[in-house]
């Protein structure tokens, strides 16, 4: 019997997701990538001053590389891209929107897209 307990004990890290309406009015926000660039996009599109410090931030929005594949195309490489955005309440991270994208890998080309498509989902949330 225990056995099948030992994996219930590992889910308790898992992230409960909630509504992108449970972000508004908090600030600031902290742009979560491994490339520089990315975060500059992320700023630009969704009109944002992110907080340098992640210790400041109440919201994250954080992009991640899933996959890259090469291409026989002019474009050269696909890239798999996800963007999360989430807040923690009692230190559990609350995933409120996430959505993850297949495109052109040119300089910055998913990134830019997710973005457009949050600051989409944003609008809607705030009718």
């Amino acid at each position: 019997m225990l056995l099948f307990a030992v994996p219930a004990f590992g889910q308790s890290d898992l992230p409960v997701f909630g509504n992108l309406s449970e972000i508004k009015g908090k600030a600031p926000f902290y742009f979560v990538a491994d490339d520089s660039r990315v975060r500059e996009v992320l700023a630009q599109e969704l009109k944002l001053s992110p907080t340098p410090d992640p210790k400041d931030a109440e919201v994250f929005v954080e992009y991640k590389v899933l996959a890259r594949e090469e291409t026989n195309s002019i474009w050269g490489q696909l890239e798999t891209g996800e963007l999360r955005v989430y807040y923690y309440r009692d230190k559990k991270q609350i995933v409120v929107w996430s959505e993850s994208l297949k495109d052109v890998a040119v300089p910055k080309g998913t990134p830019r897209k997710l973005a457009k498509k949050l600051k989409s989902a944003l609008k809607k949330s705030s009718k």
